[in-house]
């Protein structure tokens, strides 16, 4: 048996902590119930915190387990979501180790992510799904339609995001949501439409965009006067969109030529 087994099983001789990694995409945390920290690399340090989480259940559907964490409304990682939640999804992994043993030997009892946060008085509740709910896979979900279903720059959408990106600066916010830019102007209004500004890590669906402003879907704090951003074009799905703005035909998902007219209702002779 190994040191962690005997450890977890014994009747006195455990000292049982658990560690919490929350990774997205370069930004991390690492938090742990031990009352001192734990260092395990340069990168990779576990402050203690006052955390607490619900009981793993496991079910006969694994995609329904999910855990709830607790923090105070105080803690770094709440700042993090209670006011502008991140666009992104934060992943959060649960380890267990005893006391004495190596990191090497911590066993991972949980993994998923955080889907909200609630706040409850001096306390704020984690909602996380496990990691076979971020596995499901959806049945035969496309249909016929005029426009085209894929999502922009995803993987089957295909266009070149990086090629259609803008490098831009900020000149003013006038309220949370609408960002004052400095050449936005030399574009046709609405080129950005439905598309997305990025800050770092961050990024934001573009509502609106004429002249030299920019609406966005959600205030973020990072976009500041005088920020530097990437601005990348929206698509309204579109067929001569596709075409003229993108060069993206062949990736096109859409029937623009499909019968308007319903043949169970109409004649289409």
């Amino acid at each position: 048996m190994s040191n962690f087994t005997n450890l977890e099983y014994s009747v006195a001789s455990g000292e049982p902590f658990e560690l919490y990694d929350f990774v997205r995409g370069t930004w991390h945390m690492y938090l742990t119930t031990r009352t001192t920290e734990l260092f395990v690399s340069d990168n990779q340090v576990y402050e203690p915190a006052a955390i607490t989480r619900g009981k793993i259940e496991q079910g006969e559907d694994p995609s329904r387990d999910q855990i709830t964490i607790t923090l105070p409304r105080g803690h770094d990682l709440v700042a993090e979501f209670i006011n502008q939640p991140p666009e992104t999804s934060t992943s959060v992994t649960v380890r267990r180790l005893h006391r004495g043993l190596a990191y090497s030997d911590a066993v991972v009892i949980w993994k998923g992510r955080i889907v909200s946060c609630e706040p409850k008085g001096e306390l704020v509740d984690f909602e996380c799904e496990s990691v076979y709910a971020m596995m499901r896979r959806y049945g035969l979900r496309y249909r016929c339609e005029l426009i085209c279903q894929h999502v922009l720059y995803g993987a089957g959408c295909g266009a070149n995001q990086p090629a259609m990106r803008v490098n831009e600066t900020i000149v003013g916010v006038t309220n949370p949501t609408t960002l004052v830019m400095s050449a936005t102007s030399g574009y046709a209004n609405g080129w950005f439409n439905g598309g997305i500004i990025a800050r770092l890590e961050d990024t934001r669906f573009i509502l609106s965009h004429v002249g030299n402003t920019l609406i966005v879907s959600r205030p973020l704090s990072s976009l500041v006067a005088g920020a530097s951003v990437a601005l990348y074009p929206g698509c309204d799905r579109t067929l001569s969109t596709c075409i003229n703005k993108f060069g993206n035909v062949l990736n096109n998902l859409s029937f623009p030529w499909f019968p308007k007219n319903n043949p169970f209702v109409v004649s289409i002779k």
